[in-house]
Formats: C-alpha cells, sequence, structure tokens
C-alpha cells in the first residue's frame, strides 16, 4: 500500500519552499565576500536594540538573518564598504561560503512563527527592515560586481537594471500573499500553494535566465557564482509593505 503523507506536512513543506524561493534559496546559499563590515555594524545595532525577528520558514534565514541565528562567521564572508552606491560600487571580490542555518537548528516554519507571536507588531516591524537593510548590502554589492567583473557597458547595464527592476517588481506583487502563507497557523489550501509555486518560481526562472543571456557563457566565467545567483539581487524594501500590513492583520 502507498503510504500519504498529512496534508499539514506537505503544505508545510511546500510554503517553506515558496518563501525560500523568493527569499535566498533552499538551503545554504554561498554569501557574498564584498559585504562583512556592513553586515556585522547593521547586526550589531540590530542586537543592541533586541531585535529577535526570526523567519518563519528555513528559507527566509538565508537572507533575513539576525544576531544568534546559530551560523558561525567563516573566514572569507562577506566584507562590505560602508556607503557604497549601487551607480558606482567599488571593486567587489568575493569568496563563497555557506551561509545557511544548520539543518539541526530549523524548526518548522509554523513553530517558529509562533515562537514569536508574543512580540509587538513594532518590534517585528523594525526587525524586518534591519534585515532588509542587510540585503540591500549584499544587493548592492552584487551588482557591483556583475558591472565590474562582466565590463559591462551603458547599454548593458540598463538592460540588467531593467532584467532587476521586473524581478522585484513582479515579486512585490506577490509580496502580501508571500508572507501571508508563512504567517499563517494552519496549512494553507494546496489550490494556494499551486498557484503562488508557479508563479513565483517562474518569475525567479525567467529572470535567471534573461541574466545568464546578457552575460552570455564567456563573460559568466569570470563572474563570482553569488553574484550571478537570481536570490542575491531580490529588494526586500520592495515587500516592505507587504511585510506592514501582514502585521498588522496579527
Amino acid at each position: 500500500m502507498r503510504s500519504r503523507l498529512p496534508l499539514s506536512l506537505l503544505a508545510g513543506a511546500a510554503a517553506g519552499v515558496v518563501v525560500g524561493f523568493v527569499l535566498g534559496g533552499v538551503g545554504p546559499r554561498r554569501e557574498l565576500a564584498a559585504a562583512e563590515d556592513e553586515i556585522q555594524r547593521l547586526e550589531a545595532a540590530m542586537e543592541s536594540g533586541g531585535s529577535t525577528w526570526r523567519s518563519p520558514v528555513p528559507g527566509l534565514d538565508r537572507i533575513l538573518r539576525t544576531q544568534g541565528d546559530g551560523a558561525p562567521r567563516e573566514e572569507g564572508d562577506p566584507v562590505a564598504h560602508p556607503g557604497a552606491e549601487a551607480s558606482d560600487g567599488p571593486r567587489v571580490a568575493m569568496d563563497g561560503v555557506d551561509g545557511g542555518v544548520p539543518a539541526e537548528e530549523r524548526e518548522t516554519w509554523r513553530d517558529r512563527w509562533r515562537s514569536r507571536v508574543r512580540r509587538s507588531r513594532e518590534e517585528r516591524y523594525d526587525a524586518f527592515t534591519e534585515a532588509a537593510t542587510v540585503q540591500r548590502v549584499r544587493r548592492i554589492q552584487s551588482r557591483a560586481a556583475l558591472l565590474e567583473q562582466a565590463d559591462l557597458d551603458d547599454d548593458e547595464a540598463a538592460e540588467l537594471d531593467g532584467i532587476l527592476d521586473e524581478l522585484n517588481g513582479s515579486l512585490a506583487g506577490y509580496g502580501e500573499e508571500i508572507l501571508m502563507l508563512a504567517s499563517r497557523d494552519e496549512p494553507p489550501p494546496a489550490r494556494d500553494l499551486l498557484g503562488i509555486t508557479h508563479d513565483v518560481t517562474g518569475i525567479l526562472a525567467g529572470s535567471q535566465r534573461r541574466l545568464e543571456e546578457l552575460l552570455g557563457p564567456e563573460r559568466m566565467a569570470g563572474v563570482d557564482t553569488s553574484a550571478l545567483e537570481i536570490w542575491n539581487h531580490v529588494d526586500l524594501d520592495r515587500l516592505e509593505p507587504a511585510a506592514r500590513a501582514t502585521l498588522e492583520r496579527r
């Protein structure tokens, strides 16, 4: 007889995959080696401010990091240049390292969310925006690496920006749905999971393909892997309205 998993387990796993795809990938992803100083400063500020926002699903911890997540920093982790601008970022040298949370420290998305529901909306919102600031550094450094290491001309840089703007604009359209999906205490209906999985993975896959077509195989070989990963170009600032709306509903 064929065994059948409980719907709650399937739904929880699917929700984790969906949100993980959008906010950092499933499982450990390489960190940019161009953002460490700034990220450490921002995370120190988060810790001193008492911020304890954690993602409700494993995939979110790739980007929505906070102090105390149990993931040790390693030599070669991101090194940032404070004040770097997206338009004229400095030379970026990136060494890939695993930046994910160890599997044994991951809770189910519902357990992790429930462990935080007693915190005020303001605290959780502030923690989200602080995490978005950390991701902003990664995003700026990723773009800077592409511009310099792939030696993009002005037209190509404009095309790159168009790809990334379309990516984040499309994801923002699903932001509230994605975060509400992660915040539910009960498994969402299978129809919701299937629909958003189809849409979101299509957005990400399409953007990744366009990025690689812009660079071409020859130039891609000279670009650090982390800068080529579409996850590092997700703009959490575009999901801020969704985060606010989601927390206000709880």
